[in-house]
């Protein structure tokens, strides 16, 4: 990456005067204070608009000359936008130049001691002759910056338009550092060094901005809907569109607590877990990282009430011996009732269906289990729907279990386990 030439304190600039003529040559307005159009205020300027001389470099000593001056980085600054170079020429001396060529250069303030370092980017631009009064020339840029301060000026070959001069405001009440740099025919001679003499060059800057982050829009139009004993559906009208998240919020006790999130852009949870026959409260809101969007409205609804299972048909209840303390019954189709195949797995009752022989069933209790609880488990093997009850034989509760059938095609023959089925 390019950096900037800097001469430290104490080393001279000029190791043997080969020229004898000033490297650097300046101008005074005989107007003495030369008001410009008002170019670039929408960005950054030191100027007081007012203009009493101009710098320029001697054409027979630099071969590439520059001149940069400190910005502060306005907050939130992420880009230099466009730059606007005030120049003028000097129309006492007969000079058939009619536009000079530069270039505009912005620097990062990584050098020593924050002085112009690595050269962030670059643009062109031209101004056409504009005789002894001032004028500034736009230079559209679109260039990455961060940190505190930049440096921004034009570079430019004096040879090419040697009577055009960068305006300077010697009399404005803003001081603003610079740096002047020259490259010459003797390299040892070439300088990077702080230019004081002046208070603000005429250069001006806009900067784009990085998007202030808000929080957003409420979400409206909140609904709750119970769709089962245990669970009740949300949806609301989402009105934001720079939202990270959806908030979701239940009525807990007195108050509302957050009971989960989902995604930005859905519109829609399903709250389960809950009880038979209990009203229930909700609210949501959107959030992203600058914050939570006001609350959407308060939706209730009240759960169903818990469905009964259907009793057990008549007949004659299973058991197994490998299976103690426990009693079955299965219809399938909802009609016949399984027979218990007595050639079977070990510890699993067989049933079958249409043909005696063949088990379209296995019925398991397992455990106990880590969780304390004797689980049930149901495997199929036929598309048919299968209802089950499961009771000790001693009495007490009957566990239901109901599998709809499948398409006959169906690759997957689902069961289910029932982990929370009887304590030991």
């Amino acid at each position: 990456m390019r950096k900037w030439l800097f001469a430290m304190a104490g080393l001279a600039l000029f190791s043997a005067p080969a020229f004898t003529q000033s490297s650097e040559e300046f101008i005074l307005l005989k107007a003495r204070s030369t008001k410009v159009g008002a170019d670039c205020t929408g960005g950054a300027r030191y100027d007081d608009g007012t203009f009493e001389s101009g710098y320029k470099f001697n054409s027979f000593v630099v071969s590439t000359g520059s001149y940069v001056m400190a910005f502060d980085l306005p907050a939130g600054a992420n880009g230099v936008t466009s730059v606007c170079t005030c120049w003028l020429r000097d129309v006492t001396v007969s000079d058939p130049t009619s536009a000079i060529a530069f270039a505009v250069n912005v620097w990062a303030a990584d050098g020593p001691g924050g002085s112009p370092g690595s050269l962030l980017g670059q643009g062109v631009g031209n101004a056409q002759s504009v005789g002894g009064l001032p004028k500034f020339y736009r230079t559209e840029l679109n260039i990455p910056v961060s940190g505190n301060r930049v440096w921004i000026g034009p570079q430019w070959s004096p040879g090419a338009a040697s009577f055009f001069f960068l305006c300077a405001d010697q009399n404005g009440p803003l001081v603003q550092p610079a740096f002047r740099s020259e490259s010459t025919a003797v390299p040892s001679q070439n300088v990077s060094t702080v230019f004081p003499n002046y208070r603000t060059l005429g250069i001006r800057a806009e900067f784009s901005l990085a998007p202030v982050p808000t929080a957003p829009a409420a979400p409206s139009g909140l609904s709750a809907q119970a769709v089962s004993s245990s669970e009740i559906v949300l949806n609301w009208q989402d009105n934001s569109t720079n939202e990270d998240a959806f908030r979701v919020e239940q009525i807990i006790g007195s108050s509302f607590l957050e009971i989960g999130t989902v995604a930005s852009g859905v519109a829609t949870v399903r709250v389960n877990g809950l009880s038979p026959s209990t009203p229930y409260a909700f609210r949501v809101r959107a959030s992203n990282g600058a914050g939570n969007s006001p609350y959407s409205n308060t939706a209730d609804a009240t759960t169903q009430a818990a469905s009964l299972p259907p009793p057990p048909p008549a007949g004659t209840w299973l058991t197994n011996s490998q299976l103690p303390g426990f009693q079955f019954k299965v219809r399938i189709s909802g009609g016949s009732l399984g027979t218990q195949v007595a050639d079977c797995v070990p510890e699993t009752l067989c049933v079958a269906g249409a043909i005696p022989t063949r088990s379209e069933l296995f019925l398991r209790i397992i455990g106990p289990r880590p969780n304390g609880f004797l689980w049930a488990q149901v495997i199929r093997f036929t598309t048919s729907r299968l209802e089950t009850w499961v009771q000790r034989t001693s009495g007490g509760p009957i566990r239901y279990y109901d599998l709809p059938s499948v398409p006959q095609d169906s690759a997957v023959l689902s069961g289910l386990v029932d982990k929370e089925a009887f304590q030991p």
